[in-house]
């Protein structure tokens, strides 16, 4: 007689909510294959269908639609949506109180334990994890693949944006070539959660399929099966959708094999210096408190513009986050030197501030090819000499487009707190910085 049968663990539950333009089988069997493979033995995903047809293909479905200001509703347009919503600070979805009712819906009958929503999808996840942790039952994790945190879609004003950083674990995906979302906008909707994990794979507007890539999503929603392999709240029947719901599709799920190599862990950021200083009110600039947990109300159109407001949101996260004792200006006018933000401060209300006590961070290329953060005092110079006879004699300063892809902001806006960057860096920091500093921190309009 041999040994005994291994027990059958029960099975993680994720709800899946497809991108615009698609449908739950299709988003099964094609979009998300690869990833219903690695979930196998892991989870089951089931894909809810969205509830309204396309113009152009009564077989594809969206979660909502857009008036003629953004889409004409014909397929070959797509792009122009997606490059006209880009650059909208908010725009109206239509048909979206009928997606987030059928969505609450499912989920609350469907005993899940996690949410992976893509491209439009995201959105509406994002939106859900808030719902449901404002009801006091939020979800285990969530991931979210090419969403956006920017537009913000009018109508769920109750929860979403949440106006405080939801504490669900979660994965935020994109894709470096993406041509409808870009980065800054997934980053943004990161930025909506607490310590969110960051993945950018090389792809473009799609869920990754290589193998490595697919493995960042397993390990991180296999991390959420307990050490005697059971999820908290995951029923060990799979619940299937009642009749009168819109189209399930249930996915076999997978075994997660890679290994988690997130681009951005944001850890042990401020333990260099202090950020410290006071704000005063000025005529036309607004000011937020220290420590204060309420998100800015909404941003410049030139504030949305890549690379977008992610590297700023996620700073300011990071110091509400460590109770480190700071003040933030703006919006306030363009600084685009270090004599631009010295008087626009002063103007603003920070009396004190000098040249000196200005962080000035830039950005540079090793000679080995990493990337550096060399942080000091706005009036004084670089040493090349010193910097080169550390890191080698081939070391640079970074170009405009290098200095957007690894900081996530224009130059000028640079913070000098490197974790705050969608790219690892390392940093270094003159000794002569004073106790209390001042510089713009990710966007040419805030410090």
């Amino acid at each position: 007689m041999g040994p005994p049968a291994a027990p059958t663990l029960p099975q993680l539950r994720l709800l899946a909510l497809h991108g615009f333009g698609q449908n739950a089988a299709v988003f099964v069997e094609k979009r998300a294959k690869e990833l219903v493979r690695k979930l196998k033995g892991v989870a089951t995903l089931n894909a809810l269908e969205a509830p309204h047809k396309l113009p152009y293909d009564p077989s594809l479905f969206g979660w909502w639609s857009y008036g003629p200001e953004l889409w004409d509703g014909r397929g070959d347009t797509i792009q122009n949506l997606a490059d006209r919503l880009m650059k909208q600070p908010s725009f109206q979805p239509l048909g979206l109180a009928e997606s987030t009712e059928l969505v609450m819906n499912e989920w609350t009958k469907g005993g899940y334990d996690g949410i992976l929503g893509f491209s439009q999808g995201a959105i509406l996840a994002g939106w859900l994890c808030a719902e449901l942790h404002r009801q006091g039952r939020a979800p285990k994790f969530a991931v979210l693949i090419s969403g956006f945190g920017k537009p913000v879609p009018l109508g769920l004003e109750a929860a979403f944006p949440p106006q405080e950083a939801l504490p669900v674990p979660s994965l935020h995906v994109w894709g470096q070539t993406d041509d409808h979302i870009p980065g800054w906008a997934s980053e943004t909707l990161a930025g909506f959660f607490v310590d969110p994990k960051l993945y950018a794979h090389p792809g473009g507007h799609f869920i990754p399929q290589k193998a490595a890539e697919v493995g960042v999503i397993a390990d991180f929603v296999k991390s959420f099966l307990t050490a005697e392999g059971k999820s908290c709240n995951a029923k060990e029947t799979p619940a299937k959708a009642s009749e009168d719901s819109r189209k399930m599709v249930a996915a076999p799920s997978m075994e997660s094999q890679g290994r988690t190599s997130y681009n951005d862990e944001l850890a042990g950021a401020l333990r260099r210096y202090a950020i410290r200083g006071r704000s005063t009110p000025a005529d036309g600039i607004a000011t937020a408190a220290s420590g204060s947990k309420t998100r800015a109300a909404g941003f410049l159109p030139e504030e949305l513009e890549p690379p977008g407001t992610g590297t700023y949101e996620r700073l300011l996260q990071k110091l509400e986050a460590s109770g480190v004792e700071f003040s933030a200006l703006g919006p306030h006018p363009t600084c685009r030197t270090s004599e631009d933000s010295v008087r626009v401060r002063q103007e603003g209300g920070w009396t004190d501030v000098t040249l000196h006590s200005g962080a000035k961070a830039m950005l540079l290329r090793t000679a080995k090819g990493s990337w550096l953060l060399a942080v000091l005092p706005a009036d004084c110079k670089l040493s090349w000499k010193k910097v080169r006879a550390l890191y080698g004699k081939a070391t640079r300063m970074a170009t405009e487009d290098e200095v957007k892809e690894v900081t996530g902001c224009v130059p000028g806006a640079v913070p000098p707190i490197a974790a705050a960057f969608p790219t690892k860096v390392e940093t270094i920091v003159d000794d002569t910085l004073p106790d209390v500093i001042n510089f713009n921190c990710g966007l040419r309009t805030r410090s």
